[in-house]
């Protein structure tokens, strides 16, 4: 149950918008997640029904995606994921979060929800359950759960998606999705509405990617 608590708002630091300490065990000195006029919390979360936005990042997903140039370039590069294991220069600016010797999970490069990342074997696989043995299967997992709950722990959400995507044509390389979606969203745009990047994307600069990959990286420390 959802239920409003406008006395909440006693805890806003002074000077700044009404807000309110999410998690304090998550979240550092200062750390604030600004929140509108209608607070809401659930299960010690708090969001509101028109969305929230942490350090003026802007839920509304009003940044286009150009599906049609996408396609045609994941379609004739290589594997993206390959290049982030490898080193490549040209993917330095992926904010991983977490790495062991056969994993490893980064933030989204195009996201639309904050917290969106990716979890990957580094082994280049594509079948999500043939490639894979049994063991390496529920290792995989694990990585995928202990990440999850790493999210959950910075980004407030209600729900946390899971699944793996992909293609044999474009993004072979077995890779799962997560994806906390906000406290409040509509149920009209929630689940595929909220994953598919033709809905836009949320605008965020690399500062905010930087700063969001910290604080999941603490968590999961």
């Amino acid at each position: 149950m959802i239920t409003a608590v406008p006395s909440l708002l006693q805890f806003a630091s002074p000077g700044l918008e009404p807000a309110l300490m999410w998690d304090p065990a998550a979240i550092g000195d200062g750390e604030w997640w600004r929140l509108g006029t209608a607070l809401v919390v659930q299960d010690g979360r708090a969001g509101r029904a028109a969305g929230w936005h942490h350090r003026g990042m802007d839920l509304e997903r009003n940044v286009p995606f150009d599906v049609q140039a996408y396609e045609a370039r994941v379609k004739s590069s290589p594997c993206f994921i390959c290049a982030i294991v490898a080193g490549d220069p040209a993917y330095d600016h992926e904010q991983i979060v977490y790495e062991d010797e056969h994993h490893l999970a980064f933030l989204s490069r195009y996201p639309t929800l904050p917290g969106y990342l990716l979890v990957s074997p580094k082994q280049h696989v594509e079948h999500v359950v043939r490639d894979l043995d049994e063991d390496a299967y529920l290792a995989l997992m694990r990585v995928v759960r202990k990440v999850a709950l790493a999210v959950e722990a910075v980004v407030p959400s209600e729900r946390t998606y899971l699944l793996s995507l992909g293609s044999r044509q474009g993004n072979a390389h077995l890779h799962w999705h997560v994806a906390p979606l906000p406290p409040g969203t509509p149920y009209e745009k929630q689940q595929y509405h909220a994953l598919m990047s033709e809905n836009g994307l949320i605008p965020w600069t690399r500062a905010q990617a930087e700063e969001l990959a910290a604080r999941v990286r603490q968590a999961l420390s």
